[in-house]
């Protein structure tokens, strides 16, 4: 072996002896940019100006361009899709308990959201009373009557219905007095603007539908009904509309739901426990009972994909396929690979990647796949803490951070495309509408790699000579200034700059037959040239 090159250069792999990797492939990379042959310097972020955030979030999201949400926990935001709505509302979990908030009362004085109401309606427990009064008219015919009632709070979300009242016979001449208990208390929008919608039965049974009779203000407890059957309205939509799980352990043992996204249909979906939990669509408080799917094995994140959603659990992954709630069907993927950190699940668009116990795993379709088994053997992986990933989608690679340190990983590449970098974040936000990702560190919000040319580090394989030999030339071609050492047999030998198009003697007066090359620097490196003589360099490609 008169010499070698590296050049098309690739991300690292410890997963491998340092002498079997391809000569690409490097023992450790850390703000690389790699992928497209040339090694380049990632870049670091930027702050944003002016600074939205006030707090040192947990997590952060963009509500509008210069709005930005901030949580000291983890915290999902979901989108309410509809396209008349101008309040840009938006529902959230993972604080204290599932939430709703929109422009009027969640924009203001940083920390945002400043207010929200708690996303849904409670049941009412108790039934309407009634009073029959009136002169009846002779002859006239019996009209036996129930009632029941909803709570509609101020944005016209409505709840599901009350126990139903007593049957009562009101004849011509007659009407009915409804008196309703008071409305429940606690962080609902039952203020002004808010009212108990009253539905009453057309036949006299409890089988029969209920049709709409009035809007009673909520603070009115009382209502005289005079409408005649053939002036009552629409049936009671919302007999199935209960709330999401919450922090009521009794009603919800398996705790609040986490997780909220949006589906194309215009649907919520988050989870409680071992259970998947669908809203109406484009209804985000209503979340019906025969919407609810259990799995054997507890939930730790969702991800949506063009099938449905891809389930994380401790457990096995599962498909959910389809968007319409009321026909979602899971399928349990035959790999056992658990999810062990909510964080790392991450929607990178025909596929989901998250963190495993072996590593990153991918499930696109019915596929499950550890990708990152070339690279990092299980107890390497499990040195990186895989629990505290938290990551992103970024230009089609995955942005992960843990306490310690960053990485960026580009599973479409064939070149294991790993790096680490020295960029720290708590939290980020990826903003599909502008292609660009943001993290938070500390209280300053950032935009990835925005900023200036970080210093790399790219660390060679380890190449074999046949017989002990001195390597005496060095040739790199790159833009920019690089660094470049060489290690023979565990010592360095040289250290060498090298600026633009470089091309260089070595001192000899040693030989060595397993060698390693460094490079350190910002340039832009298109190959790294080593041999025995100027003469051989020529001959290498």
């Amino acid at each position: 072996m008169p010499g070698f090159i590296i050049a098309d250069f690739g991300g690292m792999s410890t997963a491998l002896s340092p002498k079997t990797l391809k000569a690409n492939i490097a023992t450790y990379a850390k703000n690389c940019e790699v992928g497209d042959g040339r090694l380049k310097p990632l870049k670091t972020t930027s702050a944003v100006s002016p600074n939205p955030l006030t707090t040192s979030p947990q997590s952060i999201y963009e509500y509008t361009a210069d709005k930005w949400f901030e949580f000291g926990m983890d915290v999902d935001v979901a989108r309410v899709p509809n396209a008349f709505d101008v309040t840009n509302k938006v529902v959230y979990t993972g604080y204290t308990y599932p939430r709703i908030t929109r422009n009027d009362i969640a924009v203001g004085a940083s920390p945002m959201p400043v207010a929200s109401y708690r996303l849904g309606l409670p049941a009412p427990t108790v039934a309407p009373t009634l009073a029959v009064g009136g002169t009846i008219v002779v002859d006239s015919l019996d009209d036996y009557r129930s009632y029941l009632y909803t709570w509609v709070d101020a944005w016209g979300e409505e709840s599901t219905i009350s126990p139903l009242s007593t049957s009562e016979n009101v004849r011509d001449g007659q009407n009915m007095t409804v008196t309703f208990p008071t409305a429940p208390t606690g962080a609902y929008n039952l203020g002004t603007g808010s009212f108990k919608r009253l539905y009453r039965s057309n036949s006299g049974t409890a089988a029969t539908a209920f049709q709409f009779v009035a809007d009673v203000p909520i603070g009115t407890t009382t209502y005289l009904d005079t409408i005649a059957t053939a002036g009552l309205g629409e049936v009671v939509p919302t007999v199935t509309w209960v709330r999401p799980p919450d922090d009521n352990t009794s009603d919800f043992p398996s705790g609040q739901m986490l997780g909220v996204t949006t589906l194309p249909s215009g649907a919520i979906v988050g989870f409680s426990g071992k259970t998947l939990v669908y809203s109406e669509p484009y209804i985000p408080y209503a979340f019906p009972l025969n919407y609810r799917y259990t799995l054997k094995d507890d939930i730790v994140g969702i991800s949506p994909n063009s099938q449905g959603l891809v389930v994380a659990t401790t457990g096995k992954p599962h498909l959910a396929v389809g968007h319409d709630p009321a026909s979602v069907s899971v399928l349990e993927l035959d790999e056992y690979q658990a999810c062990v950190s909510k964080r790392s699940v991450v929607d990178m668009g025909e596929s989901t990647i998250y963190a495993s116990p072996d590593g990153l795993v991918l499930v696109s379709g019915n596929t499950v796949r550890v990708v990152t088994e070339a690279i990092f053997t299980r107890e390497q992986w499990q040195a990186l803490n895989p629990s505290q990933i938290h990551a992103y989608r970024y230009e089609g690679k995955y942005v992960g951070f843990t306490d310690t340190q960053g990485f960026v990983f580009d599973p479409e590449s064939t070149e294991q495309a790993w790096v680490f970098t020295d960029v720290s974040a708590a939290c980020g936000f990826y903003s599909a509408k502008e292609d660009a990702l943001y993290v938070a560190n500390g209280s300053v919000l950032h935009k990835w790699a925005t900023g200036s040319e970080l210093t790399y580090t790219w660390k060679s394989k380890t190449f074999e000579s046949p017989t002990p030999m001195n390597l005496g030339a060095i040739s790199v071609s790159c833009l920019g200034t690089v660094s470049v050492k060489i290690y023979g047999d565990d010592v360095l030998r040289s250290t060498t700059a090298c600026t633009n198009d470089t091309l260089v003697r070595l001192p000899g007066g040693y030989t060595a037959s397993e060698w390693r090359v460094e490079l350190e620097g910002t340039a832009h490196v298109d190959y790294v040239k080593l041999a025995t003589s100027v003469g051989e360099l020529a001959k290498i490609v």
